[in-house]
């Protein structure tokens, strides 16, 4: 399968992002459906760095991440998110391999949610990442119920 992979490009239609956040579980079709398409763009703005995979004019594979200001030292993998209908084919370790490129500069770190992580700490380590969870202690706060 060919692909390719657009950096910080706004070159995708927010309902390829809806399908595959919906195929992988992240959302459901009336809550995506529900979500006014500039809604997407705002959000996909806030990241520092974006890099989509597309097929046939189709985005099929996202990866977010955001990075210290100045982009100096410190980098964020938020998510790797590839459609279930196109994964293991290389598109997630594609996007990756982009991320890992432009901030090699960087310690990138990674929280992954157990509910939504199965295979992701094979995954990121087969893409060079290594299990620090001995060394960190993570919190979190829940948001408000909408």
């Amino acid at each position: 399968m060919e692909f390719e992979i657009l950096e910080n490009s706004a070159d995708f239609k927010p309902s390829d992002l809806n399908e595959i956040m919906v195929s992988i579980g992240w959302d459901t079709e009336q809550n995506a459906a529900s979500v006014p398409p500039h809604e997407t763009y705002r959000v996909w703005r806030t990241y520092d760095y974006v890099a989509i995979a597309k097929t046939q004019g189709k985005t099929v594979g996202v990866l977010e991440a955001f990075c210290d200001r100045d982009n100096f030292a410190t980098s964020y993998l938020y998510c790797v998110i590839v459609h279930k209908d196109y994964q293991r084919r290389g598109i997630g370790t594609a996007l990756v391999n982009a991320f890992n490129k432009r901030f090699a500069h960087t310690t990138t770190f990674v929280v992954t949610p157990l509910h939504k992580a199965e295979g992701a700490g094979e995954f990121l380590q087969k893409c060079g990442f290594k299990d620090a969870s001995e060394h960190f202690t993570v919190h979190m706060r829940k948001r408000n119920s909408i």
